[in-house]
Order: structure tokens, then sequence, then C-alpha cells
């Protein structure tokens, strides 16, 4: 057997093609990503809301969503409000779909942090959510949690 170079050559040529500033293969089209229209984003929540056993340094300590409490212990809905205008809050404690405990507070200014607190009995397990709304009923933030009673 007799080695031709005619053959080798072209071979050599075609694998060195990407090399030579020849693309592989055909360019993936760009695709542009457009920022979708401010009335299409959702609005920004008015208030963050944790729940949690104590509130400390006017913040929530150690918040949770999900709780094991001995009867008659106190669990806090702290809240920030972030947007709106100073005035009323209220903030609610909801099982299933009934407000069980509701209390309205002042927020002076905003940004402003307050906080209501429920107090757990027997009979109180389950699932909950504590909701803020403002003067107006709107809800601005809410929090669901789940209470076991020791």
């Amino acid at each position: 057997m007799t080695f031709t170079p005619r053959l080798a050559i072209p071979g050599l040529f075609l694998l060195a093609l990407p090399v030579l500033g020849q693309p592989a293969s055909p360019a993936a089209p760009k695709v542009i990503e457009k920022p979708a229209p401010e009335a299409a984003k959702p609005a920004a929540p008015g208030a963050e809301l944790k729940t949690c056993l104590a509130i400390e340094n006017r913040e929530a300590k150690d918040p949770s969503s999900s709780f094991k409490v001995a009867a008659g212990t106190k669990i806090y809905a702290w809240t920030r409000i972030v947007r709106g205008e100073p005035g009323k809050v209220t903030i609610a404690f909801r099982k299933g779909e009934q407000d069980v405990f509701t209390q309205e507070l002042s927020a002076s200014s905003v940004p402003f942090r307050t906080n209501a607190y429920k107090t757990f009995r027997k009979g109180d397990a389950g699932d909950w959510t504590a909701i803020v709304r403002d003067a107006s009923g709107k809800e601005l933030a809410l929090s669901a949690f789940k209470v076991e009673i020791e």
C-alpha cells in the first residue's frame, strides 16, 4: 500500500477551517429580551410581614412559619410598612376564612415598623394567616403559619 498525499492534505484543510476564521456551524439567533411594560409588572408589596415568638430591638426575632408552643403562648405578627401613606393599619390573625383577632395600629410615617400578637390557647392549633391591611382594607402583606399546641 502506498500513501497518497493528495487525500490527506484536503482532509487537514477541512479540519483547519474553524481555526482559520470560518464558522464551524451557523450562528444561533440572538434573543433580545424586552422588559415588561410597567403595567404588566406585579405591584411591589406594601409591607413585609413575619411571624415570631418575640420582638427584639424592634425586629422579629427568629421568624418562622411553624410553631410548636404551650397553651398561653403569644405569637407576634411583625410588619414593616414600606409603601403607602401614613395612617392606620390593621393586623389580623385569620384561621380558615375568618379573622379571629384584629388590631388597629397607627403608622405615623412610611417606612414604619409595628407588631401585634395573639395568645394561642388550647383549641387554636392549625393553619393560620397573619394579614396586614391599610386603612382602606387593602391587603399589604400576608404570612401563613402553622401552630401546634403542646
